[in-house]
């Protein structure tokens, strides 16, 4: 017979970690906006190796 038991976790970022809340959410929307560039880059890396 198994026991259960409900766990309960806290988190909070640092001191340090405040500082960096921004950063996520930028790198977000960076990736989101030059996707395109990103996939028209690799596909010349990718011809590039090729040949």
């Amino acid at each position: 017979m198994a026991i259960r038991t409900a766990v309960r976790v806290d988190d909070e970022l640092t001191e340090p970690g405040h500082g960096r809340s921004g950063l996520l959410p930028a790198v977000k929307h960076r990736a989101e906006n030059d996707f395109g560039q990103v996939h028209e880059a690799r596909e010349r890396d990718d011809e590039e190796a090729a040949a």
